[in-house]
Order: structure tokens, then sequence, then C-alpha cells
């Protein structure tokens, strides 16, 4: 039918004609994300690591009074790339790309690594997780008075574990303490005081208190905060005498 009009073709085709116009073309407007709302939830973020979009979304609404929606915040964390799968690591050097893999067994091992003060001899370093369980049950043998410290274990005080989720951050706790009561002298280590400075303690969902995850402190500073870990190490169940930097230190 070439002198037929276009709605009569259309309706003798049965098709509609909005599906034989051409679409204009319109340009692709890119998603704007509010900067305000984005640096809250990136605040969030840091205080709670594993929290998905409906507990940050509760958390600015309820507790911090900030008017927004559920839909707002999963856009921005969607936009952003900071779902909990999304969110980065802390990077590792040794391992090939993001993703920690084995070729075979035996090839690579995880483990909690802490400091036993030795005296003039200055520390011993002791993983009493894998591969460093059997010399931790050897040093008892042989007398030694060493104490085993599971980062993510229950505290082993019944009041420390009321209080903390875990034994990581009643040692960081009992640390602070020491300090503040000024029990405890420390050496001219900027290293020392950066990775102090850079730890801090915010509320659990279930009100107990929460040291910062490792791997925000890695992000901070950098590095793995090796040395106040081996100090909090130290203190947490400690009564005894020992020399750290110089100073003999009795708790």
């Amino acid at each position: 039918m070439p002198a037929a009009s276009e709605p009569r073709a259309c309706r003798v085709l049965g098709v509609s004609r909005s599906s034989v116009r051409p679409r204009p073309e319109r340009p692709l407007r890119s998603p704007m994300v509010d900067q305000l709302l984005a640096l809250r939830i990136r605040e969030v973020i840091r205080a709670h690591p594993t929290f998905g979009y409906r507990r940050i979304w509760a958390l600015l609404r309820f507790r911090e009074g900030v008017e927004v929606n559920r839909k707002a915040v999963y856009r921005v964390l969607k936009l952003k790339g900071w779902f909990v799968h999304q969110r980065r690591v802390t990077p590792r050097p040794r391992v090939r790309g993001k993703r920690s893999e084995a070729r075979r067994s035996n090839e690579r091992w995880a483990m909690d690594v802490t400091h036993i003060p030795c005296g003039r001899d200055g520390w011993a370093h002791l993983a009493v997780s894998g591969i460093g369980a059997g010399l931790y049950d050897r040093l008892r043998e042989r007398g030694y008075s060493v104490v085993e410290f599971m980062s993510q274990r229950r505290a082993d005080d019944e009041t420390d574990a009321q209080r903390h989720v875990n034994a990581r951050s009643a040692a960081y706790w009992r640390l602070r303490n020491l300090l503040r009561d000024g029990k405890l002298a420390l050496p001219m280590d900027e290293g020392l005081r950066e990775e102090l400075l850079a730890h801090h303690f915010f509320e659990a969902p279930d009100g107990r208190l929460q040291l910062v995850a490792k791997d925000d402190v890695r992000l901070a500073i950098g590095r793995s905060p090796d040395k106040s870990d081996a100090l909090a190490m130290s203190v947490y169940r400690t009564e005894a005498a020992f020399s750290y930097g110089g100073a003999m230190v009795t708790f």
C-alpha cells in the first residue's frame, strides 16, 4: 500500500504507531549522589563495616535523626559501590589480586600471633593457633608462663564478657585504663602512638562495647597495627612484672 497513510498501515498490520516511529535520542543523565548523605553513610560504614543498607538507614533515621528513606540509602550504596560484598578489603600484597587462593593443601595458613615478654632477651613471638599450638603446649610443659590469646573469642572475665563483644575489645579497654590511670609508661615510639590513636570503641547492636575492626585500622594507617596489638595482648590477663622499652612495668 504505497499510498496508504501511516495510521491505516498500522491498523491493517495490527501494530502500534509508536512502535514504528524512530525514538528521539535523549542524552543520558549521569546519576546524582547526595554528597552530604554519602559522607554520613561513610561514617556509619567506618563504625559498622558489616552493616547492610537497612541497618545503616535505621542508624541514620532513628539514632542520628537524618530524614532519609531506605531507597535513598540503597541508591548511594549502589552508586558508590559500598555494599558489603563490594567494600574494599585490606590490601594483601602476597596474594594475587584480592582473593586468597591455594593451589595445594598446606600452602597458605592464617593465625593469631602474640608476643611474650622474655626480660632482657626481649620478646618472643608466638602463634597459639595452627602451627603455633604445638609451641604453646611445649612452653607450658617446660614451665613457662604463657597465656594464649584468641581475639574473637569471648572475654575470659565475666564482667568483661558482659561489657565487651570479644577478647580483643576487652584487651584494648584494659590497656586504655592502665594508660589513663598512669600505671603504664610507653616508650617514645611514633609507630605505636599512631596505631593506638587509630583505635576507637563504639556501641554494638546488643549494647556492648566493640573495638574498631582491624581492617579499618589497616586502611587508616596503611599497615597492620602489630605494635599496639602486641601491647594489648601483653596486658590482657597478665599478673606479672616485665620490661618494655627499658621501663619495668608491674601489673
